[in-house]
This record gives structure tokens, sequence and C-alpha cells, in this order.
């Protein structure tokens, strides 16, 4: 089996340690810029999705939680998640390799979406949180609550901070400079409109359990124009409105509208209880961009990634941000319905 050329290559007693037949293929799968690599292993015990993390402290400790939560959510809800295998999590040293089933299906774009297909998406997270949630509880963790919009706030004061001086985007890494001039006063404006709309929130106590972290339409998997897999679970601990409003913002369409539909979904697939309309979702998926915009600063700055690579995942991530301004400019956001 050639090897040479590919970081990260599963080493060979890996199978022995997940109780697994050796495979008879291996394909390397390309990921985006992260820290992880993915694979596809096929062999007689199975098709897998494997992936090799860098060993953090804290992380496995994690994960472990985590797929303990999704062996029960698969009993409770198996058309939502997958049942990982008997050993789905391996120690190394260097490194961390996960195992879980692979899901055979295709990604879509958020223009080929109906809004048929919007609605099983809103369904299908329900299910997700529904089974989380009921999974959290029976491995003997309970529900916490959390300043969860504090949090948030806290996130868009330090980008304000970093704003206004002048130092947050560092528009001397990218040759599109008039790209920055056209961007930075919107975001300046979405900054003070998203703290003033988290005000109102910052002091609310919420429920919170295991979510999936970052449900963007690139994460799901379709099969015959129906969602049929979900993957690259991160498991924190969070409000729903965190996974709704990350969603809402990959499908490229008003996430206030989003909202109202997950609400009315949430009221079906949950329970017959009306879940509050999600009007904090913009804010908290602009917080939630800005987050990761300041992890790969903080990686650039560490020397973990190369300048051409952080340039790129971060010139991807500001591209959502401008998007995000054509909601703000076709509603009066002080006097929306």
């Amino acid at each position: 089996m050639k090897t040479s050329g590919l970081p990260f290559w599963p080493p060979e007693d890996l199978w022995r340690c997940f109780r697994i037949s050796v495979p008879h293929k291996i394909q390397r799968i390309p990921s985006g810029l992260s820290l992880a690599a993915l694979f596809r292993v096929d062999s007689t015990s199975g098709n897998f999705a494997l992936k090799s993390f860098p060993d953090s402290k804290g992380w496995m400790q994690s994960r472990l939680r985590l797929h303990q939560i999704l062996r029960i959510a698969s009993g409770i809800d198996p058309e939502c998640i997958p049942s990982p295998p008997m050993v789905s999590l391996v120690d190394l040293g260097s490194r961390i390799w996960e195992l879980l089933p692979w899901i055979e299906g295709e990604n879509k774009s958020w223009r080929d979406l109906s809004p048929n297909q919007e609605r099983q998406l809103a369904r299908f997270l329900a299910r997700i949180h529904r089974a989380f949630k009921s999974g959290h509880a029976k491995f003997g963790a309970p529900l916490e609550k959390t300043q969860s919009f504090q949090n948030r706030s806290a996130i868009l004061k330090l980008a304000w901070r970093d704003m206004d001086c002048g130092v947050f985007f560092w528009p001397e890494l990218f040759t599109n400079h008039q790209y920055w001039q056209m961007v930075l006063p919107r975001l300046g404006e979405m900054v003070r409109w998203a703290l003033e709309d988290l005000a109102q929130h910052e002091k609310k106590v919420v429920g919170i359990h295991s979510i999936h972290g970052d449900p963007h339409l690139g994460n799901w998997l379709w099969r015959d124009d129906r969602p049929v897999g979900l993957v690259d679970f991160l498991g924190p601990l969070d409000c729903v409105e965190a996974d709704i409003a990350r969603l809402s913002g990959s499908l490229g369409i008003d996430p206030f509208e989003f909202a109202r539909l997950v609400s009315q979904e949430y009221a079906k697939a949950v329970s017959s209880d009306q879940v509050p309309v999600v009007d904090i979702s913009f804010s908290m998926l602009f917080s939630g961009l800005l987050a990761k915009i300041f992890r790969w600063r903080n990686w650039l700055l560490e020397g973990r990634v190369p300048l051409v690579a952080a340039e790129g995942r971060l010139k991807e991530l500001l591209d959502q941000l401008p998007s995000a301004s054509s909601w703000y400019q076709s509603r009066n956001w002080q006097n929306r319905d």
C-alpha cells in the first residue's frame, strides 16, 4: 500500500486497536485546511471514516464524552446518528485517531435547495438535538445552564476593540485591499447592531447540552434529494440556537426567516410546545464567525499554519460576513417585525 507523501498515515497496528480487520483500501480525503487528516477505510469489517487529530490537552476526554452520547443517541434516533463501533477513539501519543461509520452521500449547494429541503434540514437538526438531549441525560450528565449570550457578547466586544485599534483584519496579508475597504465599515455597523441585540439577552440563563457544533451545509450529506447524514460532530456544550445560527448562515438565507421556520419545525419534531422564535440567530452566527477568525489569526501568529493556508481560510471565512451584510442592508433592523 503506497503511503509516501501522505502525512499522518495510519500506522499498521491501528486496526488491532480498533478491533477491525486490516483494510484492503485506504483513501486520503481532502478535508479543508484544518490540522486534521481524513481517510476512507474499506475493510471486511465495514467502510469507515477515519480522522487523525493532533493531541491537545482535554481533547480526548471531551471526545470520549461525545462518543458515549453518540452511541446512546444512535439507539434513540438511528435515522439521525450512526452508531460508532465498539472502539472509536485511539490515542497514540502525538495523534488521536477517530473511527466512525462511512455515510454514503453527496453535498449540496445552498443555491440548489428548495424551501421544502430547508424544512427537512430544520426537522433533521431538531431530531439530532432531541436525541443528544436524551443521550446527555442518560449518560448521567445533567443539563447545564449558562449565560451563553453573555459569552458571545464578550467575543463581539473583543472584536470591536481590535477593529477600533485597526489591527483585527491585517489587510496587508491580502492583495485585494479594495475588498477590505468595502467590508470593514459594514462589519463595524454589524458588530454594533449585534452587541445591541445580544445586550437584551446577556443576563438570560439558558439550558445547554451537547450539540453538533458546526452544522453548516457542507457537513450535510444527501441522497435522492434527502438529507441522510451529518458529519464532523464537535459536541460542545451549548444552546441549540448556536447550531441554528450556524446552519442558517450557511444556507445564505435571512436568519430571522429561518429562525421562524426552525421554530415551527421544532414544535413538530421535538414536542408540542412552541419553541421561542430565535431572533438572536444572526448575532450568534456573527460572533461565531468572528471566533473562528480569531482562532485562525492566532494559529498564524503561533506559526501553526503556513501563511498561504491561513490567508485562504481567513478569506473564506471573511467572505461569509459581507454576504451577511446583504441581510443587514435589505432590512430595517431597528424596526423589524
